[in-house]
């Protein structure tokens, strides 16, 4: 970048003689050296011109046209080449009247005329040729970016990145009118450093932005590096987010290309967004194989799990999506949200995993090649107190639905699982747990279904997850509730957790555990911290109140037993647990008790069972 900046010096040496010697030329009417009086103006310029060249430089330097990067040149860069090229005019007539060598009065002014044409012109043609190299339009409207001059600035903001979309988000919020006050840059890129992008100074890297954010009295800061990973824009944003200004984050458009970013399209920072995690990479085809044109049928579709299953499903092109759930109204929803799909074949079916007449009638008359069971009871205290509800529905519901796919003779079938079932300090994760050994006992009679489990941690904004009730807390101004300072969880978004799991069906060849890289542990005391930051308030303005351990609820999350080890798969968020041998002659016995201690309701009963069937299951701190 500073090599591209020092070698428009040469090329301003050129811009500057030429435009000597052609306004010269022009007032002779193009006389060269006809009669002495043009020889001896011809020689006062040649005596002159390296001293106005000098000159024209030094000026060009104060006045910041060396640090502009001009692939984003705007109004605000021609009238900076403007006031340079006046200012450089005036001193070479100061210059020749200082020196006894005058040229005629006409002459400066079209010096000046032609300078400021070739000047303009020459920083102008890196934005023209860049245009022209991306195939890109040309949109110029300055009337409308001279009317926003005036209009009086009321937030200081700093723009992250100063790059394409960092520029387009400067112009186009002049262009909004918006009233906001872009003070500076940042970008870890060395060579912008001091440079002006829109007559924004680049002032330093992200190291930088809390020093920045104090001394300039920063009110919001607009992250624009669509291009970035996952995980180094979170990074920035945690940077960002410990300052108290308000965050705004331009997401990733095809706009970008064109230059054109609406500023409708600058949203608010998430708490998704602060997750390290990159973005999940899918191998479309090998999922295209096994759900394109086929029947896919998800219990539980209606859920936060279940619906984002269907978005990603209808994606790929599958024949027909069945949803079954005894959620009506928000089937209703998403009946209307995936109607964008045209040639999508949904059936929304209110129903329940419990009751075997109406899966069978269901399987027998749609006849699904997968199925994705995410049907469940999840709430874990409230599971604590209704040990049989869980019991009926997520052991039995998936003992019910995986012999109703074996009779409908179904290629595939996924169970989603949970972190809670490894270890489990709760009734919720032993009988998760209870229901990989009922997919796991299945699979080892060789039907011809294929049943293999999925297993991850807590998703982000999901049906039960903590964020919707720490964000009503913070509205309300305090206090937010936590169980316990160093309590922690494995987290990612659900349209992640969703994508792999439709890449770890296409893994599936029967019997796999399969378990989703879940990154690092996040404590959930940081995550309130962020979270009251992103609601523009201080952690001295909110109270959080530790309450105390759940029943049931542990410290940390695990994903893996002492047992079972990890065997990498194709993608690398996805791995295989060590299979474990279960025989269904074995576990029929075990689930019968259950199952007349669950109908009996004898919830002590199904806890003393539970140990007895999931020798891991204990309760926390024993």
């Amino acid at each position: 970048m500073r090599l591209k900046r020092f070698l428009l010096m040469p090329v301003d040496a050129a811009v500057i003689l030429a435009s000597g010697f052609l306004s010269l030329w022009l007032r002779l009417e193009g006389d060269a050296a006809v009669t002495s009086a043009a020889a001896d103006y011809y020689e006062k310029l040649a005596f002159i011109m390296p001293f106005a060249v000098a000159l024209t430089v030094a000026l060009f330097t104060v006045f910041g046209l060396y640090r502009s990067l001009w692939q984003f040149a705007s109004v605000t860069e021609l009238a900076r080449i403007s006031l340079a090229c006046l200012s450089a005019s005036a001193a070479i007539l100061g210059l020749c009247t200082l020196s006894q060598r005058p040229l005629p009065r006409s002459v400066y002014f079209m010096w000046f005329m032609l300078l400021l044409m070739f000047t303009g012109a020459s920083r102008i043609s890196f934005r023209v040729y860049r245009r022209v190299r991306d195939g890109a339009g040309w949109n110029f409207n300055p009337a409308a970016m001279i009317k926003n001059m005036n209009r009086t600035p009321t937030s200081r903001v700093m723009i992250v990145g100063a790059g394409m979309a960092g520029s387009a988000a400067i112009r186009e919020y002049a262009k909004s009118g918006g009233a906001v006050k872009f003070v500076c840059a940042v970008d870890d890129d060395p060579g912008k450093r001091n440079m002006l992008i829109n007559g924004v100074r680049v002032m330093g890297g992200r190291d930088d932005i809390p020093r920045l954010a104090e001394s300039m009295g920063i009110s919001a800061i607009i992250v624009a590096i669509p291009t970035a990973r996952r995980a180094e824009r979170a990074a920035i944003l945690r940077i960002c987010n410990s300052t108290g200004a308000r965050l705004k984050l331009l997401p990733s458009t095809n706009e970008l290309i064109e230059g054109k970013v609406a500023v409708r399209r600058v949203r608010d920072v998430r708490i998704e967004d602060l997750l390290r995690r990159d973005e999940v990479k899918l191998d479309a085809s090998s999922i295209s194989e096994y759900l394109g044109g086929k029947t896919v049928l998800i219990t539980g579709g209606a859920g936060s799990i279940g619906s984002e299953l269907c978005r990603q499903v209808a994606r790929f092109g599958p024949k027909r999506l069945i949803v079954y759930d005894l959620n009506e109204n928000r089937m209703y929803y998403l009946q209307h949200e995936l109607s964008v799909f045209k040639e999508l074949d949904f059936v929304p079916l209110v129903g329940s995993v419990r009751d075997a007449a109406r899966l069978g009638q269901v399987f027998s008359e749609h006849r699904p090649d997968v199925v994705f069971h995410a049907a469940a009871h999840k709430h874990v205290p409230l599971m604590e107190s209704s040990p049989s509800e869980s019991v009926k529905n997520n052991i039995f519901g998936t003992l019910l639905t995986a012999r109703a796919a074996v009779e409908a003779g179904v290629f595939k079938f996924v169970l989603i699982s949970t972190d809670k079932a490894v270890n489990p300090t709760n009734v919720y994760g032993a009988t998760k747990r209870m229901a990989e050994l009922v997919v796991q006992a299945m699979s080892a009679k060789r039907y011809a279904t294929e049943f293999v489990a999925v297993r991850f941690g807590n998703v982000l904004d999901s049906d039960g997850s903590v964020i919707p009730i720490f964000r009503g807390q913070i509205e309300r101004g305090g206090p937010v509730t936590l169980t316990h300072r160093d309590i922690t969880r494995f987290f990612m978004t659900i349209p992640e957790a969703a994508q792999l799991v439709l890449q770890a069906g296409a893994f599936a060849k029967g019997g796999e555990m399969f378990i989703l890289d879940m990154g690092q542990p996040v404590r959930i005391l940081d995550l309130v911290h962020d979270l009251i930051r992103l609601s523009g308030l201080g952690l001295d303005e909110i109270p959080i109140e530790i309450t105390g351990l759940r029943p049931g609820e542990k410290l940390y999350e695990e994903l893996l037993t002492a047992e079972e080890g990890l065997l990498a798969t194709k993608h690398e968020k996805i791995f295989i647990g060590k299979p474990e041998e279960v025989v269904m002659s074995e576990l029929a016995p075990r689930l019968e008790t259950l199952q007349t201690a669950a109908e009996n309701g004898d919830g002590q009963k199904i806890v003393e069972l539970l140990r007895e069937y999931v020798p891991t299951y204990h309760v926390e701190g024993e």
